[in-house]
């Protein structure tokens, strides 16, 4: 009894978390083309690429999984599920700046919503620690 409760109180939550997620993701997931961020990868501090681990743990591998495989806990009931960052294949393209603009804006039609929250700097951590392991992965 305990168990049914207990799994019936986590898929209310996931059900709200993903709820919060498509209103995120219809509020920042319009892809605009005269968007331009104001740096480029190899113009952020080395120290702030760093982190780009730690800001995946925190903002992305619920969803996308901790090896960014798309099989996250949050992700499993998604429709469509998370895409796999190692394999791809991604929607809007596989350049820096291609995955820089999805994390800023989201894509539609999806749970992922962008995160304008987290600095530029931030986004391009992500960028490039989400780059550097899919091809260290992709040479195993």
């Amino acid at each position: 009894m305990k168990t049914r409760y207990l799994a019936a109180a986590g898929s209310v939550v996931l059900w709200v978390v993903g709820l919060a997620l498509l209103q995120q993701r219809h509020r920042s997931s319009v892809h605009s083309q005269n968007f331009s961020p104001h740096l480029q990868l190899s113009q952020v501090d080395p120290s702030l690429l760093a982190k780009g681990p730690e800001i995946f743990d925190l903002h992305c591998a619920y969803c996308h999984g901790e090896h960014g495989q798309g099989d996250g806990v949050g992700g499993l009931n998604m429709s469509p599920p998370p895409t796999n960052l190692i394999l791809g294949p991604w929607k809007f393209g596989e350049s820096e700046r291609q995955l820089f603009e999805v994390l800023t804006h989201g894509v539609s039609g999806t749970a992922m919503g962008g995160f304008p929250q987290l600095s530029e700097e931030e986004r391009w951590a992500l960028v490039h620690f989400i780059q550097t392991s899919r091809n260290d992965q992709l040479k195993q």
